[in-house]
């Protein structure tokens, strides 16, 4: 795959409005027919590299479309 057709974005989630409660995620980006899109397979590989089998595991993640 060409290089320049992925990417990554790290963001951090607030959890509490105080910011005492927070997760960074290094989300992976993969450009297809000129839009970018998240690569969820590629993010959970990643996090769960970084983080171990515990990534994720208090996550509900709700994708909709706009």
């Amino acid at each position: 795959m060409k290089k320049e057709t992925l990417a990554s974005i790290m963001a951090s989630l607030y959890f509490r409005a105080d910011k005492k409660e927070y997760s960074t995620v290094n989300w992976a980006l993969l450009k297809e027919g000129g839009q970018w899109f998240t690569d969820f397979d590629e993010t959970i590989r990643g996090e769960k590299a970084r983080n171990g089998a515990n990534a994720f595991q208090s996550w509900i993640i709700k994708v909709q479309k706009r």
